[in-house]
């Protein structure tokens, strides 16, 4: 236990000269960590950090891969309060767009629906059309992803006649690949844009 505290506590203070890879790995880590009370000071330097190092161009140097993680991590933490954290996270995703498979764009939809991100403003749904025009433009989706893609743009009510319409054509062939969760997300959020385009 002691040693664990020391080691937490030197990462806290080792967090504003870390990489962005650095910064995304130790994010997700303490996804592992967090009911730990020795993983508070460390939650709070990771509070206060990030928003900055997500900030303009800073933002540019985590890769795709590390935004997706760095979204898991803070939905899975429930930092749906953090609101500069959550918006800064979007905008960086939605600018490296074109760069993530299908597997990241499905992570970073499901992160952002579950932080309770809201299409609030116009910039707001831009992120959402970035992330869904780079959708589009993938050859394939996996099963998991398509289901987390189609609930978290039913969840924040985008509606996006585009995507719906991608997410009911790339299903059709997968079907027997998804699990029974996945039934459900993807049926509920196909349900939700039925009844949406019929009112």
């Amino acid at each position: 236990q002691k040693l664990c505290s020391a080691t937490l506590e030197a990462a806290s203070i080792q967090l504003p000269a870390m990489t962005a890879q650095e910064l995304a790995n130790t994010f997700w880590a303490l996804t592992r960590l967090d009911a730990s009370e020795s993983a508070a000071g460390l939650r709070q330097a990771l509070r206060q950090l990030l928003p900055s190092r997500l900030q303009g161009n800073r933002a540019t140097h985590f890769k795709p891969q590390e935004l997706s993680l760095m979204a898991s991590a803070a939905a899975k933490l429930n930092f749906g309060e953090e609101e500069l954290l959550v918006r800064r996270l979007a905008n960086a995703a939605a600018k490296q767009a074109a760069g993530f498979v299908s597997q990241g764009l499905g992570t970073v939809a499901w992160a952002l629906a579950t932080l309770r991100f809201r299409l609030s403003t116009p910039q707001d749904e831009d992120v959402m059309l970035s992330l869904c025009s780079a959708a589009q433009q993938l050859p394939r989706f996996d099963a998991q992803s398509l289901a987390a893609l189609s609930w978290a743009y039913a969840s924040m009510q985008c509606r996006d006649e585009a995507l719906f319409k991608l997410c009911a054509s790339r299903a059709g062939p997968i079907l027997s690949d998804f699990t029974p969760q996945g039934l459900v997300m993807l049926a509920t959020s196909l349900a939700w844009f039925q009844t949406w385009n019929v009112s």
